[in-house]
């Protein structure tokens, strides 16, 4: 029978979101909010004015992982924590990097509309304000904090805490040298103002901070991201359930949580896959009048995986199938350490080249293997661990890829076997 849905228009609303870090169902990764949280409040509790550099100093935090890691969604709902503690935080896009007047501007006019919410500046100054001519009052204040009035005439009220900054800025992989004088100031806290900027990229985003800047970016500040474990990937669909008010017996619920956990490998993009799966078959089996099937379910939830992985490898190494094949093998098969990817390499290079010699084709020039291989790490079918040795970002994948591309390999050596018979 049909299960009841309190909410079904924002059901229907989450299962055709195409935003990525738009997920209503925000469940774990407690252990980077818990360390996101302590940097903000570091910045609440500030040392004594002759200190206050030991504060501003290189306060900044990097995410940095493969595509689909969940790196918007965590930096997003940081961004909504960090507001009801008290703090201003905002979005800045790259673009807004691209100078130092550029990047104030920007902060000038997220204050704005921040500041201008009597309730909202009320809550940042832990008083009730008379009006909102006292918002306007703060908010021209903070402006002038940083630097974008002439003459600060304002003073901030007395006795109350000057709420941090927290800026956040994704895509941080696409920073370059023209960015450096905006990543500085953030990087070294020059704006005269408790700031804490979280960064998010996919590979190459560290290297890319740096480059722009942020060359301080010390220990503790680039933290390690990964899949969830599957204790948390366990909470995401009892957490849909409660946002949208679906009623589901017990027996049935631990039968569809246990499936989209051990189905999405704790992998965030796939965790959010198998949501919007079951919740289109969940508003499907409600207009049938039937009850919903977590066989269907998990069948959608499969078909949506492997198109991820086809357009995730079509657009890094759409010649390289059995390299690929040889490469996820190799990874399977050699222990970890700092002699793993050159394992991996040596075997990526020869699937290759015999690939490219029964095509007629020169072998791979030196060194080139090594660039396809950061190839896929920047796309991220593989990511290097802290042993020095590569992993696969997602072992589904490396199913798919002996699966689909191991199949082809078998089929040319069919072929190959049928031309020399005749």
């Amino acid at each position: 029978m049909a299960v009841h849905i309190e909410s079904p228009d924002s059901l229907y609303d989450f299962a055709k979101s195409t935003d990525r870090g738009s997920s209503l169902v925000f469940v774990g990764r407690d252990a980077e909010l818990d360390r996101l949280a302590e940097f903000a409040e570091q910045l609440r509790s500030p040392p004594p004015e002759d200190r206050l550099h030991e504060m501003l100093d290189g306060q900044t935090v990097l995410f940095e992982a493969c595509p689909g890691m969940g790196k918007t969604a965590l930096i997003r709902e940081f961004a909504r924590l960090a507001q009801k503690q008290g703090c201003l935080a905002m979005n800045v896009d790259i673009d807004s990097l691209a100078s130092h007047a550029a990047m104030k501007d920007h902060i000038a006019r997220e204050l704005d509309r921040l500041t201008h919410t009597r309730d909202w500046v009320a809550k940042l100054a832990g008083a009730a304000l008379a009006d909102a001519g006292e918002a306007l009052r703060i908010g021209n204040f903070v402006k002038a904090a940083i630097g974008t009035a002439p003459e600060p005439t304002d003073r901030w009220p007395e006795g109350t805490p000057r709420p941090p900054l927290v800026l956040i800025i994704d895509e941080a992989q696409d920073l370059g040298p023209e960015h450096k004088p905006a990543v500085r100031s953030l990087h070294l806290g020059n704006l005269n103002w408790p700031i804490l900027p979280v960064f998010a990229g996919t590979s190459g985003a560290l290297r890319a901070m740096k480059k722009a800047g942020a060359y301080r970016l010390g220990e503790g500040r680039n933290e390690p991201f990964g899949s969830l474990p599957k204790n948390e990937a366990r909470l995401a669909f009892p957490a849909m359930c409660d946002q949208f008010g679906i009623g589901m017996s017990p027996h049935e619920m631990d039968r569809w949580t246990a499936r989209i956990a051990t189905d999405s490998h704790g992998f965030p993009q796939h965790l959010n896959v198998g949501l919007k799966s079951a919740a289109e078959e969940i508003l499907a089996a409600n207009g049938q009048g039937r009850a919903p099937s977590v066989e269907r379910m998990a069948e959608q939830f499969s078909k949506r995986r492997d198109d991820y992985y086809r357009d995730r490898l079509g657009g890094v190494l759409p010649h390289h199938g059995s390299a690929l094949v040889a490469a996820v093998k190799a990874i399977r098969q050699y222990p970890a350490g700092n002699a793993h990817r050159n394992a991996v390499e040596a075997a990526f290079l020869s699937a290759s080249n015999k690939d490219r010699e029964a095509e007629g084709l020169p072998p791979l020039q030196a060194g080139e293997e090594a660039r396809l291989i950061n190839r896929a790490i920047e796309n991220g079918v593989f990511q290097p661990s802290a042993a020095g040795s590569l992993e696969l970002s997602i072992p589904s994948m490396g199913d798919y890829i002996v699966r689909t591309f191991g199949e082809r390999e078998r089929e040319r050596e069919r072929e190959r076997e049928r031309e020399n018979e005749t």
